[in-house]
């Protein structure tokens, strides 16, 4: 926090958050399209991430300016707002680090802030949480146009139907282990809530920032009980190293009927 003005340790830093979250496969390929000027194009997943990137480390700028430029922001100057803004911005994907305390922000924006820690960096990357090619393609699958014909495409590329059942998978994995871990939380951490110690909101932050591996808190991380502490680690562990989704899959493993058989099929009314 006590940098919060220097332009040049928070850009280096931020610059470094960014291409830590790249991922390595699109670090190697923008080297080999412009470094090493092999003649060869941008991948579509490179594309893909880079587009992600820009446009949730601008538009989290943005509205983080607005909502906090006379909040959380107000003590600072046109140009140390907008480099807060920016900072919050790129921190919040995975880094951990912060120029303005989380405690200061509104609630709108710490709401951003959760969606942003929940899509975390991109695939293969040092970053946490659901990754932003997982988030892209289910909201991308779900309001596609449902008339169109064939598979879905972008940037002139069709997307297997695989890629978005994968994406869908892991999204709703995700989801679900962070419901069920906060509602432990809320259980364990039920003393605490009713003595005004810290709000569900903050509880719910922390919880959000653990599975993203983002390192930031409300403050509230020492005043945990010691059974909310390590349910806060369990849920950093299973949000970097996915071993929840390697749980699941391997109590699945076994053959079901399904797998040799097929049912009559019938429709479910939904919507």
């Amino acid at each position: 926090v006590s940098f919060q003005g220097n332009y040049l340790l928070c850009i280096t830093i931020a610059i470094l958050i960014i291409a830590g979250g790249l991922g390595y496969y699109v670090i190697s390929d923008i080297w080999a399209r412009f470094v090493l000027h092999k003649n060869r194009k941008l991948s579509l997943h490179t594309k893909l991430v880079l587009t992600l990137t820009a446009v949730l480390v601008a538009g989290g700028t943005v509205f983080f300016f607005f909502m906090e430029k006379n909040r959380a922001f107000a003590q600072l100057s046109s140009g140390k707002k907008i480099l807060a803004a920016f900072f919050q911005s790129v921190t919040l994907r995975t880094a951990g680090f912060e120029t303005v305390c989380q405690k200061e922000f509104s609630s709108p924006s710490t709401f951003g802030a959760v969606l942003m820690m929940l899509a975390g960096g991109s695939p293969g990357s040092m970053a946490g949480g659901l990754k932003t090619t997982t988030v892209f393609l289910v909201i991308y699958y779900v309001f596609r146009n449902i008339n169109d014909k064939g598979s879905p495409s972008i940037f002139k590329r069709d997307i297997a139907e695989s890629s978005f059942k994968k994406a869908l998978e892991i999204f709703i994995r995700g989801i679900v282990l962070i419901i069920t871990m906060f509602i432990i939380l809320l259980i364990v951490e039920m003393p605490l809530l009713d003595g005004g110690i810290f709000s569900s909101e903050e509880l719910f932050f922390e919880a959000i920032s653990a599975y993203g591996t983002v390192g930031l808190s409300k403050g509230i991380t020492p005043l945990l009980s010691k059974s909310g502490k390590i349910l806060v680690i369990l849920i950093m562990f299973a949000g970097r190293t996915g071993i929840t989704f390697t749980v699941v899959n391997q109590i699945s493993r076994g053959k079901s009927i399904n797998s040799v058989s097929e049912y009559p099929t019938e429709d479910i009314l939904v919507g």
